[in-house]
């Protein structure tokens, strides 16, 4: 029985961030996007030239000991940069 099923139409928190990822040259690259507001009470909200601490974990097609957690982050969204607030 697998793991996971995937959703025919997902909605909610599971639709937030678009995420692409490649391999080169030994060093994983990804990209993500996701809305400064998602409408979505268990997301945090961003605001322009606000600090937001955080962190990203990157899974390998599971949830068990195939993914890498990333140091805590400090998000911030600036219009320019570099960033005058």
């Amino acid at each position: 029985m697998p793991k996971y099923k995937f959703a025919e139409s997902p909605q909610g928190s599971s639709t937030d961030i678009k995420a692409k990822g490649i391999w080169q040259n030994g060093v994983w690259r990804v990209e993500m996007s996701r809305l400064l507001n998602t409408g979505n009470p268990d997301d945090v909200v961003f605001r322009l030239g606000e600090r937001v601490l955080g962190g990203i974990a990157i899974f390998d097609q599971t949830s068990d000991q195939d993914h890498v957690i990333s140091e805590v982050l400090t998000f911030k969204f600036c219009l320019q940069i570099p960033c005058n607030t």
